[in-house]
C-alpha cells in the first residue's frame, strides 16, 4: 500500500513544491524569475495558494505578478536576511537566499486574503464579519504579519480573532514590510460601502475618470466586474499594516502555536 501511494503521488505530483534562489551547487544566486515560477511544473495540480519570503535584494514580488496564474492567492514577506529548510536527509537550513517560495495547491480549501492599513477597527470588523458567514469551526488557520504601524495593532488583532474564533490556529510573524493579493470584494461588501469609499477603490483598479455621474448601484456592479478581471489579480504591497490569508475548508494544516509571548514595544 505505502510502494502505490508514493508511486501514485510521484506520478501525479506533489501539493506542494518549494524553491529557493541560492544553488548549493554552484554557490550563486538564481534569479527571482526562476523561483516564480519553477514550481508550477512540479505541482499536481495548478497553484492556489503562493507563500514567498525575500529580501530587498530581490525581484521576487515582481516576478510573481507576471508568473503566477490568474486566481492564486499570494503572500510575501520581505526582511533583511531569511532562512530557507532546503529539505532532504540532511535537513539543512541555510540562509544565503535572496528568496524562497512555497506553492501550494488545496482545491478543495477557502483562501481570503486581508490588508488593514486605513482604517484597521473598521476594517478588521468587516473582515471578522465575512469569516462568520461560513461558520465558526469553517476556517482552520490565519497566517499574518505586521510592518510599520501595524506593529501596534498585532496584538490586539490576534487576541480580538482569538476570542471570536477559539479553534483557529494563528502563525505569522514581523517583517519590514511585505504583499498579498489584492482582496476582491463581494457585491453584499461594496454595498456596504460609502460612495467616497467606493470611488477611491474605483479609481486603485484603473476605472473611468469621470465618475461623478454614477450611481451607488452602478460603482458597485462596475468594480465587482472589473475585480473579477485577471489583469486585476494583482498583489497589494504592505509596508504600514497588518496583512495576511484565512485559510479554510478543507486545509491539511496543523500547528502548534504558543501563546505565552507578550509584545514589549
Amino acid at each position: 500500500y505505502y510502494y502505490l501511494v508514493h508511486e501514485y503521488r510521484r506520478l501525479r505530483g506533489p501539493e506542494v513544491v518549494t524553491a529557493s534562489s541560492w544553488d548549493p551547487t554552484t554557490f550563486q544566486q538564481r534569479p527571482a524569475s526562476w523561483v516564480a515560477s519553477e514550481p508550477i511544473r512540479k505541482l499536481r495540480q495548478p497553484p492556489n495558494l503562493v507563500l514567498a519570503f525575500n529580501t530587498n535584494r530581490s525581484t521576487l514580488e515582481e516576478e510573481l505578478s507576471q508568473h503566477v496564474p490568474p486566481g492564486t492567492t499570494v503572500l510575501g514577506a520581505c526582511a533583511d536576511s531569511i532562512q530557507v529548510n532546503l529539505g532532504g536527509e540532511a535537513n539543512v537550513v541555510e540562509s544565503h537566499s535572496n528568496a524562497s517560495t512555497m506553492f501550494a495547491s488545496f482545491p478543495n480549501a477557502d483562501i481570503l486574503p486581508f490588508c488593514f492599513y486605513r482604517n484597521f477597527n473598521q476594517d478588521v470588523q468587516e473582515f471578522q464579519e465575512r469569516l462568520a458567514i461560513n461558520g465558526q469551526h469553517h476556517w482552520k488557520a490565519i497566517i499574518v504579519y505586521a510592518s510599520g504601524i501595524g506593529l501596534s495593532f498585532i496584538e490586539s488583532f490576534v487576541s480580538y480573532t482569538q476570542a471570536n474564533f477559539p479553534d483557529i490556529a494563528i502563525v505569522g510573524g514581523m517583517c519590514s514590510e511585505g504583499y498579498v493579493t489584492r482582496t476582491k470584494h463581494s457585491k453584499s461588501d461594496l454595498q456596504r460601502m460609502t460612495v467616497r469609499q467606493l470611488v477611491s477603490l474605483l479609481r486603485s483598479l484603473g476605472g473611468p475618470q469621470d465618475m461623478n455621474a454614477l450611481e451607488k448601484s452602478d460603482l458597485v456592479n462596475l468594480i465587482w466586474e472589473l475585480e473579477q478581471s485577471p489583469r486585476n489579480m494583482a498583489l497589494e504591497h504592505a509596508d504600514d499594516g497588518v496583512f495576511g490569508v484565512a485559510l479554510g475548508g478543507d486545509v491539511p494544516v496543523r500547528s502548534m502555536v504558543s501563546r505565552g509571548v507578550k509584545s514589549i514595544l
